[in-house]
């Protein structure tokens, strides 16, 4: 069976950040479906993707309501069978999706979260690993080893989920 993946890139005010980034998301999604959800942006990021993406589909929200609503727009109006939640800062690389996409051959995985290699104070650094604990009711979690597999959850700006289970 064919792997249909929707990209889902939740934007507010991005412009220039797609600009920069959304030429590597399509590049590196070939056959991807790429789902702009602008949140009532002020800056001109409709224009620029209806003008210099045509293939990307754009979904307007009228009015800002957050990270979180415009990804579960997103994922409502995606056809694939896994979404890939990307923030508009992000500039994946090459045969990125085929290692996280290799997982869900186990009918168990809900998601895979993908390393962030983050540029801070000239250093590279990798992110996308949370650990966590329970002490006195709390939930207390903190920034895991990024050369493990497991993580306690996965971040919504870059991360793979069935769809199938995520509209549940």
């Amino acid at each position: 069976m064919a792997q249909k993946v929707s990209v889902i890139i939740p934007n507010f005010n991005g412009r220039d950040l797609l600009a920069r980034n959304l030429p590597q998301v399509i590049r590196h999604c070939k056959s991807c479906e790429i789902i702009i959800v602008d949140d009532a942006s002020t800056d001109d990021s409709v224009v620029f993707v209806r003008k210099n993406f045509r293939k990307v589909k754009l979904v307007k929200l009228s009015k800002n309501r957050g990270f979180a609503f415009a990804a579960n727009i997103g994922a409502k109006v995606a056809k694939g069978n896994y979404l890939l939640f990307l923030n508009s800062d992000v500039a994946p690389r090459p045969d990125f999706l085929n290692p996280a996409l290799k997982h869900f051959k186990d009918e168990n995985i809900f998601a895979i979260a993908l390393a962030d290699l983050s540029h801070e104070n000239g250093k590279i650094v990798t992110r996308g690993r949370g650990g966590a604990f329970f002490s006195k009711g709390f939930l207390n979690h903190f920034a895991a080893a990024t050369d493990r597999w497991e993580t306690f959850w996965v971040s919504g700006g870059s991360s793979v989920i069935r769809r199938e289970l995520f509209v549940k």
